[in-house]
């Protein structure tokens, strides 16, 4: 019998890199948009891709019925909503969505430090997430990626100018952070959606890149990768906030400062810096490898 898996939302970068593994080992999917006509091309390609309508914030259009697995990688909301409101209300139309089908197993994306309440600033999603959806169903993996290695491509409208520039807000500059790829973020979850079972559920655990890296290590990485010579921002503490302010809506200006902070030297999060032997997994792809693909447009 083949193995039908359900992800939401596809549009996601993890649910993205997650389909391109599964959809590589033979398993069909059933990736849900708000918007079918998001779905990309290459996914189309496949007989074993379906594009399905579905909202997590519309329980109606939550229909699992025949998925063995779901894939959720909880969204953030920039219009206003009150976060924890938006989060457990997508939590709440999950579950309820998944108990209705009889969905065996949930692999859920997550983050370092969803296990506290407060101090993580907008993590407090997964936090919710976790709490609601860890005894949905038999099987649950609850997965906690570090940063994506791939969100350093935010920087490259200031890498197109002469001279070529990123912004850190990882300070001190030589602090290191762990950083992972989201195509390793994508074979983790493609392993738990068609592994065997947990031994006791929910089975939590980090993903971490090979290495960590300071924003020193990142701006020599986007150095070699374009060629040329990068000038390095650093946002102090003290200029964290207004630095923020300049890049996202009002409403969620305090919960980007929040986990950034949380990330920072003597924040929450630096007790989960180092993996645990036998529970957390490491990925192969390293900050260089990934950064020849994200930064090659920009090659002189």
């Amino acid at each position: 019998m083949t193995l039908t898996v359900s992800v939401i939302p596809a549009s996601s970068n993890a649910g993205q890199a997650t389909i391109r593994h599964l959809l590589k080992d033979e398993i069909a999917v059933r990736g849900f948009y708000r918007n079918t006509s998001k779905a990309p091309h290459e996914f189309h390609e496949s007989p074993l891709f379906t594009a399905t309508q579905g909202d997590v914030q519309d329980a109606a259009s939550l229909k699992f019925e025949g998925s063995d697995v779901v894939f959720y990688v909880p969204p953030p909301i920039y219009d206003g909503t009150d976060l924890g409101e938006f989060a457990t209300n997508a939590a709440n139309n999950i579950k309820g969505a998944l108990q209705k089908a009889n969905v065996r197993r949930l692999v859920l994306l997550s983050a370092p430090g969803a296990q506290h309440s407060s101090g993580i600033g907008i993590l407090k999603i997964n936090h919710i997430s976790d709490e609601i959806l860890k005894q949905s169903v038999p099987e649950v993996f609850i997965m906690r990626p570090f940063y994506f290695y791939e969100d350093w491509a935010s920087q490259i409208p200031t890498l197109k100018e002469d001279p070529s520039t990123i912004t850190s807000v990882y300070s001190p500059l030589d602090f290191k952070v762990p950083m992972v790829s989201i195509k390793d973020v994508g074979l983790y979850a493609a392993r738990s959606v068609t592994g065997p079972p947990p031994a006791t559920s929910p089975h939590i655990f980090k993903l971490y890149g090979p290495k960590a890296y300071s924003a020193l290590d990142v701006r020599d990485a986007i150095a070699r990768a374009i060629n040329r010579d990068v000038g390095i921002k650093e946002i102090t503490p003290d200029k964290l906030r207004e630095h923020t302010a300049a890049l996202v809506p009002e409403s969620i200006v305090d919960d980007i400062v929040g986990i950034t902070t949380a990330t920072l030297p003597g924040g929450t999060l630096q007790d989960e810096f180092e993996p645990r032997q036998g529970v957390d997994e490491i990925g192969e792809i390293t900050l260089e490898d990934a950064f020849l693909e994200v930064f090659g447009e920009l090659k002189g």
